[in-house]
């Protein structure tokens, strides 16, 4: 199942953009599936996002900003989420900050069984009611954090869901446990597999990702 394919860099910035000389690359980059707008997932939105930044001597990323939107604000708001948590190695970094661009395509991929279609719908439905929960609600405007769990599915008892990693609230945390226990595309999940569990981890909260 692969939900985000993914960011392709194709050419760093401009020189006028940044006054200095920009070098044409290639390389690629994955926007984790836990940066795909729950809603986004369930509606079946795709798009295409153009980000320009820096690249700092250490690898990391500053500054990100839209160049050309994909037409739909949250995917673009989840594109620069996801561009923030890159980092690069000594084949791209220099000695002073490297500007540089990127693609970034969210596209839905059909997954290739019932029970990945389940999963997949899952993990959006569960993260799209904690998205209108008083919790999120309620979290400061410039949080974020990444929260991993399990999701343990005994027979004919309730199912359990585990937190691996907080996201750094436990308010966030248990609400998605609520939302993930109580998520109708449980039921098609258990009915689809035999294992007593299944990875619902790579939830990335993100500013503005709040109903």
């Amino acid at each position: 199942m692969k939900l985000c394919l993914c960011a392709l860099a194709f050419a760093s910035w401009t020189a006028a953009a940044f006054g200095q000389t920009a070098q044409p690359v290639t390389n690629s980059h994955n926007c984790n599936e836990a940066f795909y707008p729950p809603q986004a997932i369930l509606d079946n939105r795709e798009g295409k996002v153009t980000i320009g930044f820096l690249i700092s001597p250490g690898g990391t990323v500053i500054n990100p900003v839209l160049v050309q939107s994909s037409g739909d604000g949250e995917l673009d708001r989840a594109a620069l989420a996801c561009v923030k948590t890159w980092t690069y190695g000594e084949n791209v970094v220099q000695s002073t900050y490297r500007p540089w661009k990127v693609e970034v395509i969210w596209k839905v991929e059909p997954g290739p069984d019932d029970f990945a279609i389940a999963v997949r719908n899952f993990r959006a439905d569960a993260w799209a009611c904690v998205r209108r929960s008083a919790v999120a609600h309620a979290l400061e405007p410039e949080f974020s954090g990444i929260l991993e769990a399990i999701v343990l599915l005994p027979r004919n008892q309730p199912a359990t869901v585990q937190i691996m990693q907080s996201s750094g609230r436990a308010a966030l945390d248990g609400q998605f446990q609520v939302c993930a226990a109580k998520s109708p595309w449980l039921a098609k999940i258990n009915a689809a597999v035999s294992q007593p569990t299944f990875s619902a981890n790579g939830f990335a909260w993100y500013p503005g990702l709040a109903n």
